[in-house]
């Protein structure tokens, strides 16, 4: 079955302790030696790592649909581009666009740098064969590190009171939002991520010593190296904001020396050089945030630190330069060209366009709003398309589109200056889609 197919008939829900690997059959006591075994005695919130490959399937007529299978439920695929085998580079087109965390790992050849274009933009760690410990150090590293992805927050009313808490904070109601982590603390005391959260509302408060404690306490609680740089970051956020920028500068190092793959890093880096007029360091800062994240919004951002190292008579701010960008965009929206077919479940033009993935949907960044903001909620976004067949489409926050349905607008709302592009609008959130990472929204 195609991988499109495959996606829109079967949901399978990720899994945060499963690793799928992409190996040629020819180098399958490798996989199993210095991946698989490896990786399965690391210990997760959840259980054990689980590493699954085609290499551990019986051969058979359904081989690609386990394979389509794995890639969907792991949280990390691994691919192994040695030979640049076919099957190997189909798949991992599909774990591209279908997964967030995918590491590329090849043979150390005198051919082998001679990789596609599309992959010479990805990070690629290169190993030698007579050094297959310093592979499989380098990847246990790697799978221990992104457990700090996800908050690891166990317990379901958890976290609905943290989403409580964002909804909370947005309405300027801190009372109410730091009494609930008193209940959270009750159900699963320890935690760190709940810790990082209750300084981060006490860095919206302004309270930046209150901050700086729960920080503190984040930190002796985390238990990878990815879950204290996202503490530091933090607390560079916070000094920053408490216009302390060199102690904030600091803190950024502290985060880049434990995760230097954080595209949040890098831009809340460049945007303390920002503030002290250093827009050379701020330009070189965001351009490491692109690599990692080439989101619209990033690419905006490193073009206005270019044009204020490059002008000085520019006077623009960054947010009005942003806006000024994105109305522009939705004035002269690019023209999608028909995809001959669907990849990884993304959908086409020809089918409706209902999938809303394809046009910008970050898996990462869906998760973090829908975490932080449940269905019922009332948000305002700008509004980057109108369509007669379809509806509106309106981007609740970077790299996040929902869209309002036709039979919940008015029968002539692409005639209403309401629904222009570019306008601001009121939307309710009506469902999360999980396994297309769709939100449906209705208006308020």
């Amino acid at each position: 079955m195609r991988p499109k197919e495959f996606y829109e008939q079967y949901t399978i829900e990720e899994e945060s302790n499963h690793v799928f690997a992409l190996f040629p059959h020819e180098l399958k006591d490798q996989y199993l030696k210095h991946i698989k075994k490896p990786l399965e005695k690391i210990k997760t919130a959840v259980g054990t790592i689980v590493c699954q490959s085609y290499l551990d399937t019986q051969v058979g007529h359904e081989i690609m649909d386990e394979i389509w299978r794995g890639i969907q439920r792991a949280s990390i695929v691994i691919a192994d581009l040695t030979g640049q085998n076919p099957n190997v580079m189909f798949e991992l087109g599909v774990a591209l666009i279908k997964k967030d965390h995918v590491f590329l790992i090849a043979e150390k050849l005198p051919d082998q740098e001679k990789l596609p274009i599309d992959i010479t933009q990805l990070k690629v760690h290169f190993y030698d064969l007579n050094k297959l410990r310093d592979l499989t150090d380098f990847l246990t590293k790697e799978v221990e590190n992104r457990r700090g992805d996800e908050p690891d927050i166990a317990n379901a009313d958890v976290r609905l009171l943290l989403r409580e808490v964002q909804r909370f904070s947005r309405e300027s109601r801190f009372d109410v939002a730091l009494a609930l982590f008193a209940k959270m603390m009750e159900i699963e005391p320890g935690n760190w991520f709940i810790y990082k959260e209750w300084g981060s509302i006490y860095k919206e408060m302004q309270n930046f010593e209150e901050a700086h404690k729960k920080f503190q306490e984040a930190l002796v609680l985390t238990k990878t190296n990815r879950q204290k740089a996202r503490v530091y970051i933090e607390m560079a956020n916070a000094y920053v904001k408490a216009k302390q920028v060199s102690q904030g500068l600091g803190f950024y190092g502290k985060a880049e020396n434990l995760d230097s793959d954080n595209a949040e890093l890098y831009s809340g880096w460049a945007d303390a050089h920002y503030i002290q007029g250093s827009y050379e360091e701020a330009m070189n800062k965001q351009m490491t945030a692109v690599k990692l994240d080439g989101s619209q919004d990033n690419r905006w951002v490193l073009e206005f630190y270019s044009r204020k190292f490059a002008d000085e008579s520019f006077r623009m701010g960054l947010r009005e330069f942003v806006d000024l960008k994105k109305r522009e965009l939705a004035a002269n929206p690019p023209v999608r060209l028909p995809r001959a077919s669907g990849r990884g479940g993304t959908g086409s033009q020809g089918s409706g366009g209902r999938e809303q993935r394809s046009r910008g949907n970050s898996p990462h960044e869906f998760r973090r709003f829908s975490d932080r903001t449940p269905v019922g909620s009332v948000v305002e976004g700008t509004i980057t398309n109108v369509r007669h067949d379809l509806g509106v489409f309106v981007e609740l926050v970077p790299n996040v589109t929902g869209l309002v349905f036709r039979n919940k607008l008015p029968t002539n709302f692409d005639t209403l200056s309401k629904f222009s592009r570019g306008g601001r609008l009121s939307v309710k959130i009506t469902d999360y889609r999980y396994d297309k990472y769709q939100i449906e929204l209705a208006l308020p």
